[in-house]
């Protein structure tokens, strides 16, 4: 039986090819609604208030809303950036989607992952990741358009994360929270050029310091 917890998701496992559709990269409502009856039937009442809910009834309630696929950008990646280049070039994804549960105002309460396993999506956690929890307390303060628009990007070696948005050629982060060493505030929306610069000297400092 598959445990209720708050994943945490390993930076390990294939890239996604780039032979699948756009149908294969999407999970199916049906799919999604049926794996939330399951993770109402597996959470114990004392533990709701961790998913966001106060009952199983609402989280029954809860809807289907983005899908959010998974990227990083590695150290290495960083390291080697050429200043000016667009951060959408360095974008690595992985085979797993975290779909949003959305209440009726349309706020994401939590999230269900699910990957691919024999050509069938399939539920692996229930609960949203660290990066989308601080999503949900600040999605009050990224303009909705830039949230259902933009991409999930982890930057694990230096723990931290945004919401990319691409337009015309050109990527802004939007900061799910405040990194004072960067003078950077939670819902911030900065170039990605000058994010990018920023992490040099950071992963640099990273990389030296695991040798």
């Amino acid at each position: 039986m598959k445990k209720i917890m708050l994943i945490v998701l390993p930076f390990v496992g294939l890239l996604v090819s780039g032979g699948c559709s756009a149908q294969d990269k999407v999970v199916p409502e049906n799919k999604i609604k049926e794996s939330i009856e399951v993770f109402a039937d597996l959470v114990e009442a004392k533990d709701l208030q961790k998913f966001g809910v106060k009952t199983k009834a609402e989280l029954k309630s809860l809807k289907p809303g983005k899908q959010f696929r998974n990227y990083f950008i590695g150290l290495d990646d960083i390291k080697k950036y050429q200043i000016g280049q667009d951060a959408q070039e360095l974008f690595k994804e992985y085979p797993s989607i975290e779909v949003a549960l959305i209440d009726q105002n349309g706020r994401i309460v939590t999230t269900i992952e699910f990957e691919k396993d024999n050509g069938n999506w399939v539920a692996t956690g229930y609960g949203a990741t660290p990066e989308i929890s601080l999503l949900t307390r600040v999605q009050d303060s990224i303009p909705k358009n830039a949230i259902a628009k933009g991409k999930m990007i982890r930057v694990p070696s230096l723990h931290m994360c945004f919401i990319a948005v691409s337009n015309h050629g050109a990527t802004d982060f939007f900061m799910l929270e405040t990194y004072s060493y960067l003078s950077y505030q939670k819902g911030q929306k900065v170039r990605s050029a000058k994010v990018m610069e920023a992490l040099i000297p950071l992963a640099n400092k990273a990389a030296n310091n695991t040798n």
